[in-house]
């Protein structure tokens, strides 16, 4: 189990974006979402993330997946890297990584497990053991006969990109251009300016699939009443 927790961690990002604020990377989150699935978007991202995000069609249990690691190990792990899987099933505990945050723990052997990192601790006090949770997942690999994954709440793999990159991922190199795009439009530097002046309180500090919705609305609402001022 430690072996696999300190993988997890491996994988989770540790960066701390503080040049943008959560009212902004809100706006910036759907934004890209809406570019990545054709719809009306501000920025052109095609610099940024490609219109290449690949869903399965289907619906794979916990032990469906490890059976698919059992019979190829190699070409499963590419498989599961090249697109989004909706994985459905019960987990058998909520554990905490040496961070405070939460894991979730599949059975799908006698001695074998599906480790699953991406949860928010908001999210992970309101599941019910006795019940199934649905997940969309990426990145499935193998380790020490073991299964780890990164998933979320999200019923969208566009808005699960698009949350994980702007929360997770925005290392100097993606902040920069980033933050190109943002200025190569003077109505929209104006937008994003005003945004940054919106403070959202700590319910919006993590966003996921409990509070997307709200705190985008609150920057919506807070961001149109202060551009209406001005």
């Amino acid at each position: 189990m430690r072996k696999i927790i300190t993988a997890l961690i491996a994988i989770l990002p540790t960066l701390s974006n503080a040049d943008f604020n959560q009212s902004q990377k809100l706006l910036l989150m759907n934004d890209m979402e809406a570019w990545l699935s054709s719809g009306s978007s501000l920025f052109n991202w095609s610099g940024i993330a490609q219109k290449d995000i690949s869903l399965d069609p289907g619906i794979e249990s916990p032990i469906e997946v490890f059976a698919n690691f059992q019979k190829n190990s190699f070409s499963s792990e590419k498989m599961y890297r090249q697109k989004y899987q909706r994985i459905v099933g019960n987990f058998a505990s909520i554990q905490k990584d040496s961070y405070g945050n939460p894991i979730g723990v599949f059975d799908v052997g006698y001695l074998n497990h599906l480790y699953i990192s991406g949860l928010t601790r908001n999210e992970a006090e309101d599941i019910d053991l006795s019940k199934p949770i649905a997940l969309m997942c990426k990145s499935v690999v193998e380790q020490d006969g073991d299964l780890i994954a990164r998933c979320s709440m999200f019923k969208s793999p566009t808005r699960m990109f698009s949350v994980d990159y702007f929360q997770d991922h925005l290392n100097d190199f993606a902040l920069d251009k980033v933050s190109k795009i943002v200025a190569s439009n003077e109505k929209l530097a104006s937008i994003m300016k005003t945004a940054s002046e919106v403070d959202l309180g700590s319910d919006c500090d993590l966003i996921d699939s409990k509070n997307y919705s709200y705190c985008l609305s609150k920057t919506e609402k807070e961001v149109g009443s202060r551009l209406k001022r001005d």
